[in-house]
């Protein structure tokens, strides 16, 4: 409809102001998926530092029971067989919640909430590049659209593993914006 009223009127769209449209599109497309992407790093890091915290504390309140549970046998004041089976009950569960702790990196938690902050300062560059579109010129909009892009790219190949199907999800919308 806009190609016809340009053709009615004789306004032909000027090619800077639409590849600058075209690329501002972009820029909002990145900085939105940004933004989730850095949601997701935050969520996923918060979630795991809970895990770990919580595992710590069931991990060291299993110890204490079980240490008094193997003393009141070893001590002989229970000849009970439940006493027994509960000490080595609650000694593998001990060791259980130890050996899943060790799955939990504290490094891998850290480099998430780094992610997180990264995207959230890209997420901030994009918005100012975008609010910026009018008072540069359209080369150097593309420059630092280009540039963006690079940003994204690297962030998205050093977190999106942290991420699974939210990066998926975040590159094909930056994909669809980039076939427009």
């Amino acid at each position: 409809m806009v190609a016809a009223k340009n053709a009615l009127t004789g306004n032909e769209p000027n090619l800077q102001e639409t590849e600058i449209e075209r690329l501002a599109v972009r820029v909002i497309s990145l900085s939105t998926s940004s933004k989730d992407k850095q949601d997701g790093l935050f969520r996923r890091a918060a979630r795991r530092t809970k895990w770990q915290r919580g595992l710590q504390i069931a991990a060291g309140v299993l110890a204490l029971f079980s240490g008094t549970a193997m003393t009141s046998v070893l001590l002989s004041l229970t000849s009970s067989l439940v006493m027994k089976i509960i000490a080595a009950a609650l000694a593998f569960l001990s060791g259980t919640i130890s050996l899943v702790m060790t799955t939990f990196d504290p490094k891998e938690t850290e480099k998430m909430f780094d992610g997180a902050a990264h995207h959230e300062k890209f997420g901030n560059d994009a918005m100012l590049l975008y609010e910026s579109r009018g008072s540069i010129t359209p080369g150097r909009f593309r420059e630092r659209v280009e540039r963006l892009i690079a940003d994204w790219n690297r962030l998205s190949q050093d977190y999106d593993r942290f991420l699974s199907n939210l990066g998926r999800d975040a590159q094909e919308q930056i994909d669809l914006t980039q076939r427009r």
